[in-house]
């Protein structure tokens, strides 16, 4: 019987703690787009945060008395309808759960939480620097490892 070969190939999955329960993300950095999801991702949170202040705009023009109790109902269906768009989009570079991960306190103590808009931005604020800092990594690595040089190919 012969023996069988084997490859072995790092995932690069990258594990980052969301919380002190032991709850992580898991970010790809193997998959090529992963970055250019993430800043799809924050300038569609961006517009997501324009058509927001349209909307409230138009609900304020519609409602004058901020008080009244129609605005607020109204107020409150159209946050939560923006906010679950963030979650999504989130929830696409992240993976399905991210969002509950994070605020998982948040959901112990009420199943039906979404968080609001502040506490999303904080999440993706902190994000943000170590995104880039796992974007450079990863490109200095590929650089390194696959330059011309490396791969016996000088070019000069």
């Amino acid at each position: 019987m012969s023996e069988a070969l084997r490859i072995s190939i790092n995932s690069n999955i990258k594990r980052i703690e969301c919380n002190g329960y032991g709850d992580e993300i898991l970010i790809d950095v193997s998959d090529a787009s992963v970055f250019d999801k993430f800043n799809a991702a924050s300038e569609e949170l961006d517009n997501l945060q324009k058509e927001y202040n349209k909307e409230a705009d138009e609900i304020k023009e519609r409602f004058p008395d901020e008080t009244d109790t129609d605005a607020l109902v109204e107020v409150a269906r159209f946050r939560i309808k923006y906010i679950n768009r963030m979650i999504g989009t989130l929830d696409a570079i992240f993976g399905r759960g991210t969002v509950r991960k994070v605020f998982r306190e948040n959901y112990e103590l009420n199943e039906d939480f979404i968080p609001d808009e502040e506490l999303l931005m904080e999440f993706l604020d902190q994000m943000i620097p170590i995104m880039e800092d796992l974007y450079k990594k990863r490109a200095d690595k590929i650089r390194g490892k696959y330059s011309p040089d490396k791969r016996g190919k000088n070019t000069r």
